[in-house]
């Protein structure tokens, strides 16, 4: 729906309302008290200016629209002149455990027109290994240099600032995989140990070696966790606090929504004053990581996913096009809302129509 013709429509609203306000005192014809006709009729003037302020109050969050929308004749026009393709995963290419029918054959498609695809994802439930084996079971052989998952990204600040110590983990496998894998010891609590009481937490013994806390999505975060992690924060102002993403959740298929890291580190943050460095989409580390690695350049990237404050702010972060699928956690309505400094260049239903794909 266009700014006009939503307008339009909640103008029709209050046209409506008049309407059927001034037909109030008609309608009585006798068999109600002045006295009566006069509070329905002072009732209904209040919901016809709650309607209108209500209705002033949406259109004011209606925002101009920046971003075209591709079908799947338009869509290849917008790949010209990219080489590389900066591509989310979770709400692109699937859901869940549910492969989308568009993934496979765009993947093929941008891999028959030389297109380097980057997996760059705020997912660090999996380790680049871990990546690079699910994508043989859905049916695409890729390389471990092809995936940057935001457990990768934790690993690969700690070794870009030199880092020396152990790092307490509160997190799923695939970040401890990378941190071990980069010859980092790592402190954590088991699953089975939820919570502590105020004398044994009192009583902990902290790890002197312990220079980092990483936080990652953890399934099992609890108390326990949360109170450890807040005293080595606490205790030494030179501690790193990291954090893989900033995410606020992520969408289910039923529509429901599950909670994100985001949360978790807010929760750190409330209790120690300390800001964790995001080394994933949404913060600072993470581009200047591809630029150098994988000597990317802006004017030949497309940045690709669904969430506006990380895989479009990425892009936009990059000077270069970005592109988002209506089949992640960003709906056309909360896209009438967005700021237009915060649009995406392009829209499209689903990957394939950028490629021509009429799936």
């Amino acid at each position: 729906m266009t700014f006009s013709q939503s307008l339009q429509l909640t103008t029709g609203f209050i046209s409506r309302a008049s309407r059927t306000g001034g037909s109030i005192m008609r309608g009585m014809k006798g068999k109600t008290s002045f006295r009566d006709s006069l509070r329905s009729h002072k009732v209904d003037i209040a919901r016809q200016a709650a309607l209108h302020d209500a209705v002033e109050s949406i259109v004011e969050e209606i925002q101009p629209q920046t971003y075209k929308e591709l079908s799947h004749t338009t869509g290849p026009e917008a790949m010209k002149d990219i080489r590389t393709v900066i591509l989310d995963q979770d709400g692109v290419l699937w859901r869940g455990n549910r492969v989308f029918p568009t993934t496979l054959p765009s993947l093929q498609k941008f891999r028959e027109l030389g297109i380097r695809v980057l997996f760059v994802t705020n997912n660090a439930a999996k380790s680049r290994n871990q990546y690079v084996d699910k994508w043989k079971q859905v049916g695409l052989e890729i390389t471990k240099d092809e995936i940057v998952p935001a457990s990768f990204m934790a690993a690969a600040y700690l070794e870009d600032i030199g880092f020396e110590g152990k790092v307490f983990l509160i997190g799923d496998e695939g970040t401890r995989l990378e941190l071990e894998e980069h010859g980092i010891e790592i402190v954590e609590c088991e699953k089975e140990d939820v919570t502590m009481t105020n004398d044994d937490l009192a009583n902990f013994k902290l790890d002197p070696e312990v220079k980092a806390v990483v936080l990652a999505h953890d399934p099992y975060f609890n108390y326990k966790k949360l109170a450890i992690a807040t005293q080595y924060l606490r205790s030494n102002p030179e501690c790193h606090f990291i954090v893989t993403n900033m995410d606020a959740g992520d969408a289910l298929d039923n529509g429901r929504f599950m909670p994100g890291t985001g949360g978790m580190a807010d929760a750190i943050t409330t209790i120690t004053g300390r800001v964790p460095v995001n080394t994933g989409k949404g913060g600072n580390f993470l581009l200047p990581f591809l630029m150098s690695k994988y000597n990317v350049q802006p004017s030949e990237m497309m940045c690709i996913g669904d969430r506006l404050d990380t895989d479009i702010a990425l892009g936009r972060q990059a000077n270069c096009k970005t592109a988002m699928p209506f089949t992640g956690v960003t709906s056309r309505e909360q896209l009438h809302t967005t700021p237009p400094e915060e649009q995406p260049t392009y829209v499209m239903e689903n990957l394939g129509v950028l490629l021509g794909l009429n799936l």
